[in-house]
């Protein structure tokens, strides 16, 4: 079981095609549908909530993770990007709710502004408080919204034991409340910490195989394999370098193996006199590269690193994990991410039936404890992204629902798919 903090509740608002969703997070979450129905804008909020809790500014906060300009990362109207151009203001909104923390239950809102004619961007409201086990609020609200007449709204930050009167921050300012290390210590701002602490930590992942992870580096002390699997090489060589983490990598492999059967072993060495750190995979007795494996092994491989990391905890996320796999290994794929959600909290989105299926598979196979699982259909419509709870109803691989939340009626991809896993197209 997770022992750490999770996102129990996510609420996003006018952030790209996510106008008002609201979902219901669990241990493992399958955030499936078609593509273009907003799955990626999902991760993306949580991208930005983790940003916007550590970064100095809230420029900073916009400034990677997020697709596009950050004027792109507020909502459109019918008039496109055009329309929002015009107009003299645009806000987004995200509010969690964290339950099981160390220190208790949070909730935190954020809303921000921006100009979209200048960029500007600024805080328009911020709330933290502590809650009871039944979801109300606890004492009084670390920040909060309070109205000073003339004076106009502003923020009040409460300090643990402190005076009545709390510290008041101006709205429109350019970082958030919580982002200011000013307001830190268990004994001050044990919130704030918290906070921090836990959506700080989450890590959501877009492998890119190609060609960021295939490129040489040098050793270096890295946490996990990094956004796009950047880190991979001087990560598995930091569990290989010393006796502490040996059996992590070990279990790393064997859990490659249990995908690729055809992979016998895999090692990292560095190179003197390049500073750099080589990764080779022993397949079918033959010595290779990272430089020639498969985008499907460099997948797999990376996938079985963040499912057994020892470093970290908390929330993380994958985009897309079945691209360049084999239809075939994306049952194992599956377990392995299932796997992963017994310590720390997984999202996956996906437009596989594979992954959704085998995840029902495990549901009523008992392998999955289902008040852990939450199966999220993702699709599009005129007024912007919907999520909805998904129930599977009928005989496994008989549910017909799965493929038509999943694919549009004319596309041929699933036929494909099919032919592929009964091993019609391996030449």
């Amino acid at each position: 079981m997770i022992e750490e903090g999770m996102l129990h509740r996510l609420r996003v608002q006018r952030l790209k095609s996510l106008r008002d969703v609201t979902v219901e997070l669990g241990q493992l979450n399958i955030v499936f549908g078609p593509n273009a129905a907003g799955k990626s804008n999902l991760l993306e909020s949580l991208v930005l909530l983790s940003r916007l809790v550590q970064e100095r500014t809230l420029a900073d906060a916009f400034g990677s993770g997020i697709r596009g300009y950050p004027v792109e990362a507020f909502s459109f109207g019918e008039d496109g990007i055009e329309g929002l151009m015009a107009q003299q203001e645009a806000s987004l909104r995200l509010e969690a709710q964290l339950s099981g923390a160390r220190k208790g239950s949070l909730e935190y809102h954020v809303e921000v502004g921006m100009r979209p004619q200048t960029g500007d961007l600024f805080l328009l409201d911020e709330r933290l408080r502590r809650l009871n086990k039944d979801g109300s609020a606890k004492g009084n609200a670390a920040i909060e919204q309070v109205d000073r007449g003339e004076g106009g709204p502003r923020l009040a930050i409460r300090r643990k034991g402190g005076p009545n009167h709390p510290y008041e921050e101006r709205l429109g300012i350019h970082h958030t409340l919580v982002s200011n290390l000013q307001y830190s210590g268990e004994e001050r701002y044990p919130d704030f910490d918290n906070l921090r602490e836990e959506v700080g930590a989450w890590r959501v992942v877009y492998l890119d195989p190609r060609e960021v992870m295939r490129r040489a580096q040098p050793p270096r002390e890295v946490n996990d394999i990094g956004e796009r699997g950047e880190h991979l090489v001087p990560f598995l060589h930091r569990l290989g370098a010393g006796e502490e983490h040996k059996k992590v990598l070990a279990a790393i492999i064997r859990g490659v193996r249990a995908v690729i059967p055809s992979i016998e072993s895999l090692e990292t060495a560095l190179v003197r006199v390049r500073g750099e750190i080589d990764l080779r995979v022993r397949q079918d007795g033959i010595w290779m590269s990272s430089r020639v494996i498969s985008e499907g092994t460099l997948r797999v491989i990376a996938l079985c690193a963040m499912a057994a990391n020892p470093f970290t905890s908390g929330l993380i996320a994958f985009e897309e994990p079945e691209n360049g796999v084999h239809p075939r290994r994306i049952e194992s794929i599956t377990k392995i991410l299932a796997s992963a959600a017994q310590r720390r909290q997984v999202v996956v989105t996906t437009h596989s039936p594979l992954v959704v299926g085998e995840v029902i598979r495990m549901l009523r196979s008992k392998e999955l404890d289902e008040a852990s699982v939450r199966l999220l259909h993702c699709s599009g419509g005129p007024d912007g992204t919907i999520v909805e709870t998904f129930v599977p109803h009928g005989p496994l691989f008989d549910d017909r629902a799965i493929a038509q939340s999943l694919l549009s009626t004319d596309d041929d991809s699933l036929k494909i798919q099919a032919a592929l896993t009964r091993g019609w197209l391996d030449g």
